[in-house]
C-alpha cells in the first residue's frame, strides 16, 4: 500500500500538470475538447490524491515505522483517535490533505464553471489556475516535505505525537482550516480567470461571492475552535505562530473580511431586496448587533482579571477574592502521581468555596511523555483545569509539585464565555449578511 501510495502522488501531479497545459491550450484556440479534458485530468488528480492520503491514514493505523513520517509523528503509545490527528501534524501530512482539499473543491468547481459558464475560455482559465494551484501543493509535498518518505531502516517505535497536538480540537480545527483555505484558492482561480478575460457578469460575481463567503465561513469556524483550543491549552500558541499554514490562514481571512464587507456595501447601495433577502439581513443585523455587545463585554471586563501566584501546602487553604468581589478558599487535597503507558500524569486537585459555598473540585496536571523505549522527547504539558460560569472562568495552573506543596496559579477571568458565544454570533451574522441573493447565484 505504502508503495502504490507514493507512486499515486507522483501520478496526481502528473495529472495536475496535464490539466493545466489542456485547459491553457483550450483557452487560447477555444476547442471545448480540450477544457473537457483539462477538467478530467483534475478529477483523476484527486482521485490519485485521495489514494496517497489513504495510504498514509493506512500506514499511521498500522504503525507502519518504515514511513519517516509515522516515526516522527506517531507511536505505539499513540491512541487510535491522535493517530488519525497524526495526518496533519506534521508539514507533510498537511500540505498532502490541503492538496486533497483543493482537489476536491476545485473539481466541483471546475464542473461547475464548464456546465454554467457561457464563456468558455474564462471556464478554460478557472480550470488551469485550479490545476496550477494544485501542482505547486503536490510539488512541495513530493520534492520538499513527502510523507510517503521511506526510511533506510525500519524503526522499532516511533517518536510519538506532540503531546500540545494531543487535543480533541486536532480531528476539527486543521482540517476546517484547509477547507477553508482550499475554497479561498479556487476564489483567486475564478477571479483570475474573469482578469484574464477582463469579464465580470452577475451571475459570476454571484458565485464568487457565495465562494468567498463560504471560505470566510470555514476559517471563522476554524479559528474559533482554535482560539478556544489555544485557552485551554495556552502552550499550543506557540506552535500556532510558527505555523505557516496557520499565518497564510490568518492573512485570507483578513483578506476575505475585507472583500466581503466590500461587496456587501458596493452591493447594499444599489439593490432591491427580496422580503426573504431583507428578512435574513435583519436577523444577521440583530445577530451581528448581539454579538458584538457580548464580545466588547468580554473585552471591557478583561482588567477584572485577577491572578495569583500561590504555594499551598497539602490540606492547607489560601485565600483570594475574584473579579466581582466574591471570597473564595482553595483547599489543596495534596499531588497524587500516576504511571501509565506512555506518560507519567502529576495532578493537584483543590477543593473551592466561594463566599463559603462549596464548589466543584478542579485539578490541574502535568503530563510528562514518554516514546517506546522511555525517552521524555518532549517537554512536560501543564493542563489547566477550568471552571466556566457565565460570570467569570475560574483557571488554575500546575507550575511545580513538589514533596508536601504545590505551585499553582489561580486566576479569575470575567465574562470569558460571553465572549465565545459572542464570536459564534458573529461568524454567524456574517454568513446571514455575506451570502448573496439566491436569485443571483440562480442566474
Amino acid at each position: 500500500m505504502t508503495q502504490l501510495a507514493a507512486l499515486s502522488l507522483w501520478i496526481a501531479l502528473l495529472m495536475a500538470a496535464w490539466c493545466v497545459t489542456l485547459a491553457l491550450q483550450g483557452a487560447f484556440v477555444g476547442r471545448g475538447s480540450l477544457i473537457e479534458s483539462a477538467a478530467r485530468g483534475l478529477h483523476v488528480s484527486f482521485a490519485y490524491t485521495v489514494i496517497a492520503a489513504a495510504g498514509l491514514m493506512t500506514a499511521l493505523l498500522g504503525d507502519d515505522y518504515s514511513l519517516k513520517y509515522v516515526a516522527m509523528h506517531s507511536g505505539q503509545n499513540v491512541e487510535t483517535f491522535y493517530k488519525i490527528c497524526a495526518f496533519w501534524s506534521g508539514g507533510g501530512g498537511e500540505l498532502l490533505l490541503a492538496a486533497l482539499m483543493l482537489a476536491a473543491v476545485g473539481s466541483i468547481a471546475a464542473r461547475v464553471a464548464l456546465r454554467r459558464d457561457a464563456d468558455r475560455a474564462r471556464a478554460a482559465w478557472t480550470v488551469a489556475a485550479i490545476g496550477l494551484m494544485l501542482g505547486v501543493l503536490l510539488a512541495c509535498a513530493v520534492f520538499s516535505a513527502n510523507p510517503l518518505a521511506v526510511l533506510p531502516r525500519t524503526q522499532q517505535d516511533g517518536r510519538g505525537l506532540d503531546p500540545m497536538l494531543r487535543n480533541p480540537a486536532m480531528i476539527v480545527q486543521p482540517p476546517l482550516m484547509l477547507l477553508g483555505a482550499a475554497c479561498t484558492a479556487v476564489s483567486a482561480a475564478i477571479a483570475i480567470a474573469a482578469s484574464m478575460r477582463s469579464s465580470f457578469d452577475a451571475p459570476l460575481f454571484a458565485r464568487l461571492r457565495a465562494m468567498l463567503t463560504i471560505s470566510w465561513g470555514h476559517l471563522s469556524a476554524a479559528f474559533l475552535v482554535g482560539g478556544h483550543w489555544a485557552y485551554v491549552s495556552p502552550g499550543i500558541r506557540a506552535l500556532g505562530e510558527k505555523s505557516p499554514a496557520v499565518v497564510a490562514a490568518l492573512g485570507a481571512w483578513a483578506l476575505l473580511t475585507i472583500a466581503l464587507v466590500a461587496f456587501e456595501f458596493r452591493r447594499g447601495a444599489r439593490a432591491s431586496y427580496t422580503d426573504a433577502h431583507v428578512m435574513r439581513r435583519r436577523a444577521g443585523y440583530l445577530v451581528g448587533a448581539a454579538g458584538a455587545v457580548l464580545c466588547a463585554a468580554m473585552f471591557a471586563a478583561r482588567p477584572l482579571t485577577k491572578n495569583y501566584d500561590a504555594q499551598i501546602g497539602d490540606g492547607q487553604l489560601y485565600r483570594a477574592r475574584d473579579s466581582w468581589g466574591h471570597e473564595w478558599t482553595f483547599a489543596s487535597q495534596g499531588a497524587s502521581r500516576l504511571e501509565r503507558q506512555g506518560d507519567d500524569v502529576t495532578a493537584v486537585a483543590l477543593l473551592p468555596m466561594r463566599d463559603g459555598v462549596r464548589q466543584p473540585f478542579i485539578s490541574s496536571e502535568s503530563r510528562q511523555y514518554f516514546t517506546g523505549g522511555g525517552l521524555d522527547v518532549f517537554a512536560a504539558e501543564a493542563v489547566p483545569g477550568i471552571r466556566s460560569t457565565v460570570a467569570e472562568d475560574v483557571f488554575v495552573m500546575l507550575s511545580d509539585a513538589g514533596e508536601g506543596s504545590s505551585v499553582l496559579r489561580i486566576s479569575f477571568r470575567p465574562l470569558v464565555e460571553l465572549g465565545w458565544t459572542g464570536g459564534v454570533l458573529l461568524a454567524l451574522a456574517g454568513m446571514l449578511l455575506f451570502w448573496p441573493p439566491r436569485a443571483e447565484i440562480a442566474t
